[in-house]
Formats: C-alpha cells, structure tokens, sequence
C-alpha cells in the first residue's frame, strides 16, 4: 500500500496532463519506492530518479 501511495504522490507531482505521461510516471515512482524498500538506502532511488532525468533530456 506504501509503494502504491507513494507512486500516486510521485506522479501526482511530476503532473503531465497525457494519460501515457502520467502512467510512465506512476510507474517509475513505484519502482523508486520499491527501490528504496528493497535495499534500505536512499542512495538507490536518488540515482534512479538521476538516471531517469538524464535519460530524459537525452532522448528529448
């Protein structure tokens, strides 16, 4: 339940008013929170969430 409300509140803030947008979003905020509570350390989502910014920009 966690994981699913902090991917709502991730997506919710990174809002985009196109459902695919918003989906992919939920997505990676889900696998943020996942991140962090599988391995205990903040360090794992930061990078992640780095990486997906870079890889953002770079495709865009």
């Amino acid at each position: 339940m966690g994981v699913i409300f902090s991917a709502l509140i991730f997506a919710l803030l990174n809002f985009s008013s196109i459902p695919l947008i918003f989906i992919s979003e939920l997505l990676i905020g889900g696998l943020l929170a996942w991140s962090y509570l599988s391995t205990q350390s903040l360090w794992v989502p930061v990078l992640l969430a780095i990486f997906n910014g870079v890889l953002t920009v770079v495709l865009l």
